[in-house]
């Protein structure tokens, strides 16, 4: 597609826009815009199923309700643009850029965004089901209330993220930065959180981990294991080389025999410690060995 022959259809949609009867709707389906200059144009509501967009410069585009299924954006800069309501299905944005975009309430049901940059991007309550987000870098990014079920996101900086009310049910997470993420009242039925980096994660009220149903009995054992022997603590590692001595986490695997072996090579020692012992217990898997001796005296208090 020509420059010129954009910049028409541009001005035809613009004018279709404003309720224009000369106006007519931007129809762009399958079309060549490989690189195209397309910076602060306004696609509201637009046809661009199909199209290729890769390496486009979309940034600070409207495209809110535009049709975008099956589209290329590989490539595409598409930061701080907005694609509220758009339909995204099935569309490649691998290796996009999409830092602060609105995405809010968009379909991206089995989108490629693998390798994007969605920093800061408001993803709140968008269709993400199927999608693949692996390595994505999704760091602050607002999913509140996303349905990321069966996404993959292996891999993917999570940091920050507001995950809260998120459906993850089934989704792939092994390996994902998840530090500081907001994971209240989100769907985590059946996701694969091996590896995953839970470090100052908010799992409060999270549904579908399978906590063990004796975890403050065995959060009771470990403290008072712990506090008759102080030194056997050791939080700057999950397990020392000699196996004499533990963090926290690590001496609920080690208490726990095979299944804590178990739940350790398939989870990782935090997921492990936190399904043995519970997301309160969870929350000090990083305290200094102080700091973790003041709190398991705490436990221990409270069970006397």
């Amino acid at each position: 597609m020509t420059d010129s022959q954009t910049s028409e259809t541009l001005r035809l949609h613009t004018l279709w826009l404003a309720g224009d009867p000369a106006g007519v709707r931007a129809n762009l389906r399958d079309a060549n815009l490989r690189g195209a200059n397309l910076r602060g144009a306004d696609l509201s509501g637009a046809n661009l199923r199909g199209a290729n967009l890769s390496s486009a410069n979309l940034r600070g585009a409207d495209l809110s309700g535009a049709n975008l299924s099956s589209a290329n954006l590989r490539g595409a800069d598409l930061s701080g643009a907005n694609l509220r309501g758009a339909n995204l299905s099935c569309a490649n944005l691998s290796c996009a850029n999409l830092s602060r975009a609105i995405l809010s309430d968009a379909d991206l049901r089995g989108a490629n965004l693998s390798s994007a940059n969605l920093r800061g991007a408001n993803l709140s309550s968008a269709n993400l089901s199927c999608a693949n987000l692996s390595c994505a870098n999704l760091s602050r990014a607002n999913l509140r209330g996303a349905n990321l079920r069966g996404a993959d996101l292996r891999g993917a900086n999570l940091s920050s993220a507001n995950l809260s009310c998120a459906n993850l049910s089934r989704a792939i997470l092994s390996d994902a930065d998840l530090r500081g993420a907001n994971l209240s009242r989100a769907n985590l039925r059946g996701a694969d959180l091996s590896g995953a980096d839970l470090r100052d994660a908010n799992l409060r009220d999270a549904n579908g981990l399978p906590i063990a149903a004796d975890a403050q009995q065995r959060l009771r054992a470990v403290a008072s294991h712990v506090l008759a022997h102080p030194k056997i603590l050791q939080m700057g590692g999950w397990h020392s080389e000699c196996g004499t001595t533990h963090c926290l986490a690590g001496w609920a695997i080690h208490q726990a025999g095979p299944l804590g072996e178990v739940l350790e090579n398939l989870h990782g020692p935090h997921m492990a410690g936190l399904l043995l012992l519970g997301v309160d217990a969870a929350e000090h898997f990083y305290d200094e060995n102080d700091d973790a001796i003041e709190w398991l005296q705490s436990v221990a208090q409270e069970a006397a």
